[in-house]
């Protein structure tokens, strides 16, 4: 992801007019402030946009462009100021709260940025973007159960997001339900096949199930796109221990080991030592 991908309405520059109801000389310095943004001159753009804010105290857009240009010049406290002056005109722009709850995020202001997301959403329920940053954040503090609500309600809207199943997949595996967790597992690797943790994940969500003949052709799969992926040797040891193959269970716990698995270690100690004395 690009560093431009959080500003929502960063690339309209060229097409997006801002017309200032002062000073005409305000839009002047905005348009320059744009196309210094657009040129990634971030220092020039605040240069400018000051200048159209100091000529017309009300011009929001000029606000909202400046802010986006301290967050790109990593300047998160100068940005929010903004942000905060923008939406005191704007207040019902869903993109100035989105913007404003990604600054927040790099303050460390994980609530307000919940807060934030949770009024654009309220303003456009279709923000897909606002609705798996929410869903990411309530993950994070715990709120799980509004977590999986906003990653079901984004996946209606991005029905083939390969992160909203795994992220969704992840919650489902905290909160006990592995079958629901398979499935989005599965649904990533559908969509992409090529990722050899999603399949050890899998994998290990059929273990839970007691699926373990299931679970093998996943584990396998895993250790064919990187054959160091000493988890997934791991858990096809365990595998074969369920299903009684105790020699292809201590091989696979011996190679898990010799990339430092440790739990592969304990295991091929306790259960194939003997085999080797």
């Amino acid at each position: 992801m690009n560093g431009f991908a959080f500003v929502s309405g960063l690339w309209a520059l060229s097409t997006g007019f801002a017309i200032s109801d002062g000073d005409p000389r305000a839009e002047e310095w905005y348009q320059k402030g744009l196309a210094q943004l657009e040129s990634r001159r971030f220092d020039s753009a605040i240069v400018y946009f000051t200048r159209a804010v100091d000529l017309d105290p009300a011009f929001a857009d000029a606000y909202h462009k400046r802010g986006n240009a301290y967050y790109l010049s990593n300047d998160f406290s100068s940005a929010a100021a903004d942000y905060d002056r923008y939406l005191f005109i704007q207040y019902t722009d869903p993109n100035g709260f989105y913007d404003r709850a990604m600054c927040r995020i790099k303050l460390g202001q994980q609530q307000g940025a919940v807060d934030d997301l949770g009024k654009c959403i309220s303003i456009k329920p279709t923000f897909a973007s606002a609705l798996i940053k929410r869903a990411d954040l309530l993950s994070e503090l715990g709120q799980l159960d509004s977590a999986l609500a906003d990653y079901t309600a984004y996946l209606g809207f991005r029905p083939t997001s390969e992160k909203g199943y795994y992220n969704r997949g992840n919650l489902y595996r905290r909160h006990g339900e592995f079958e629901k967790a398979y499935a989005d597992y599965s649904k990533v690797i559908e969509l992409n096949p090529n990722i050899e943790s999603v399949f050890t994940l899998a994998g290990a969500m059929l273990i839970q199930l007691k699926r373990y003949e299931e679970a093998l052709p996943l584990f396998k799969e895993a250790v064919a796109l990187n054959q160091e992926d000493a988890d997934a040797l791991f858990q096809i040891g365990l595998v074969y221990a369920s299903i009684g193959d105790e020699k292809k269970a201590c091989n696979s716990f011996k190679r898990s080991a010799a990339l430092n698995n440790h739990d592969a270690m304990v295991h091929y100690e306790s259960i194939c030592g003997n085999r080797n004395r």
